[in-house]
């Protein structure tokens, strides 16, 4: 049986950074820990250890989440226990969410023995309008979130190394804002971290602020992955196995773990392959006005819905296939044309 993150916090647990130095696998274990709703916990202002952090009064808000939250019941407990990280503390807490402006963002910072500081963006949640500021990075040269990034990495203290990481979305802003980042800041970035995180398309990657960071992104995506290899094609990706199908690849804990390390495969299984390969000629034969359409009216199917949280997309979920289905031929001519043309462009990409 594969191995994976929760194997590896039991078998490192008393195994020192001086005799297995810090790895992709460790920037993967403190980007997950910006997911549970730390919010009424670590502070904005400070620090406070991470056991500290497993122990607080109000420690059960962080694991609310209905379908992930005994996952990170579990994984907090085997962090906070661990004597691997146990110098580490959690602080800068910021998060904040705009339905108006259409962004969602968080991110906390890690201090780190020796004057050393890790930045997490937490990726998209369940707040469908973090989804929507996702489907936005197919039309937008920078989303609002990418924004706040560069804002908050700007504010990180102290004169030590820096490093810089993300799942999801927040691989993407930690790209984007490690780039623009002030120079006093960026002389110290020591690695930049994106686990499966969307492309920043070709605009971005011809700029003279990435060609200095790209040598310190290690940019990692499942061998059968969708969201790590749009707008960006995945040659210049590590490729980790994965016991996960479809849109699960994008499932961290599914990832497998070897010797501490991620196990790697050669390249993207073919059909994967191919999809990616497709998935990026037709972007790319979309202008911007055919790309702000189409996400438009997308969105709105999904809005539809009326779901509260992006998971209750999967409660009665025939009856919401449904609802989808009626709001499209509910559409006026115009956006429901501008979706079919770009599907079919899709198709013979």
């Amino acid at each position: 049986m594969a191995r994976n993150l929760m194997n590896y916090l039991t078998e490192y647990a008393d195994i020192s950074f001086s005799q297995h130095p810090f790895t992709a696998v460790d920037a993967l274990v403190l980007c997950q820990l910006s997911y549970p709703k730390i919010d009424r916990i670590v502070p904005a202002d400070g620090f406070m250890g991470l056991k500290e952090v497993a122990e607080h009064p109000d420690s059960e808000e962080m694991y609310t989440d209905r379908l992930f939250g005994e996952m990170y019941r579990e994984f907090v407990s085997k962090v906070a226990a661990s004597e691997r990280y146990s110098g580490f503390e959690a602080g800068m807490f910021r998060e904040t969410v705009d339905e108006a402006e259409e962004y969602q963002f968080a991110a906390v910072t890690f201090r780190m023995p020796g004057d050393r500081h890790f930045v997490a963006f937490r990726g998209t949640d369940e707040k469908v309008v973090g989804w929507k500021e996702d489907f936005n990075m197919g039309h937008l040269r920078a989303v609002p979130s990418q924004k706040i990034a560069l804002d908050y990495l700007n504010g990180v203290p102290g004169a030590g190394p820096v490093f810089v990481g993300g799942h999801s979305k927040g691989g993407s802003q930690a790209i984007y804002a490690s780039a623009k980042a002030d120079k006093s800041i960026s002389e110290r970035i020591t690695g930049i971290y994106s686990f499966d995180g969307m492309g920043l398309g070709e605009d971005f990657y011809s700029i003279p602020e990435y060609e200095k960071i790209r040598g310190r992104i290690t940019k990692i995506i499942p061998d059968e992955s969708i969201i790590g290899t749009l707008f960006e094609s995945p040659e210049n990706c590590l490729i980790v196995k994965s016991d996960g199908r479809g849109i699960k690849q994008h499932d961290f804990m599914k990832w497998h773990v070897t010797e501490g390390h991620f196990e790697y495969c050669d390249g993207l299984k073919p059909a994967a392959a191919l999809l990616a390969e497709r998935l990026k000629k037709w972007i790319n034969s979309l202008d911007g006005e055919e790309r702000k359409k189409f996400v438009d009216s997308i969105y709105s199917l999904v809005v539809a819905c009326k779901p509260e949280e992006i998971y209750s997309l999967g409660d009665d979920a025939v009856n919401k296939v449904i609802t989808v289905l009626n709001e499209f031929r509910g559409m006026d001519e115009g956006s429901r044309e501008d979706i079919i043309r770009v599907l079919i462009k899709l198709v013979r990409a």
